[in-house]
């Protein structure tokens, strides 16, 4: 039922061929009129993405099109329907600092990968190799993450409502912060450089 509300609300979001919004400053793309993107009006201005109908990975994906919307100026996105797409906030570029990311749906693998200042929300559950590399930013999920969790991380603030599942943060180095609600299974944090202090886990 939540789902299925947010998801009215977004639709009624102009697109890039329709008038008016019922969100101001907002436009909404989804797969039909995705060549119509364009650049955003004003810098807080906020892309809508309706991601349900691009295919789960390659050069048409939900995925690169985030990248290219980024790359013509959008730093503020919405993206529902996310059907296990993979990569999701993965190749921004660096110093990507101000640009949000709220995701909704089921997110695939190696989403919010090589971030370098931006922020990303996972309005749900996350699959395996969330946060890769991450270098610096935010990332904030709503639910449990899958396996290797974090691996080879170098920085930022994670924050996991949920559990996660087998070898967090391992190859960790650097000064990533991590605060994981749950609990974890086996073998977090091996073959990491961390600080005790610095990783929490309950």
């Amino acid at each position: 039922l939540v789902d299925e509300g947010l998801r009215q609300v977004f639709r009624q979001t102009a697109t890039f061929r329709s008038n008016g919004s019922a969100l101001a400053g907002a436009r909404r793309m989804g797969w039909e009129d995705r060549r119509f993107l364009v650049g955003p009006e004003r810098p807080d201005d906020l892309l809508v993405m309706d991601a349900g109908g691009f295919p789960p990975e390659g050069e048409e994906s939900a995925a690169r099109w985030l990248v290219r919307a980024h790359r013509l100026g959008w730093r503020r996105f919405v993206v529902y329907d996310w059907r296990g797409g993979r990569f999701a906030g993965c190749g921004l570029g660096p110093d990507t600092t101000g640009v949000r990311l709220d995701l909704y749906g089921d997110v695939g693998d190696y989403a919010a990968s090589g971030l370098d200042g931006a922020e990303v929300h996972l309005h749900g559950d996350g699959q395996d190799q969330l946060g890769q590399i991450l270098k610096r930013g935010k990332l904030v999920v709503h639910g449990d993450v899958g396996q290797t969790f974090l691996y080879g991380a170098k920085g930022g603030e994670i924050y996991v409502l949920g559990s996660a599942a087998g070898r967090p943060l391992i190859n960790a180095v650097g000064r990533p912060r991590a605060v994981i609600n749950g609990t974890c299974l086996d073998y977090p944090v091996s073959y990491t450089h961390l600080r005790a202090h610095e990783t929490k886990a309950n």
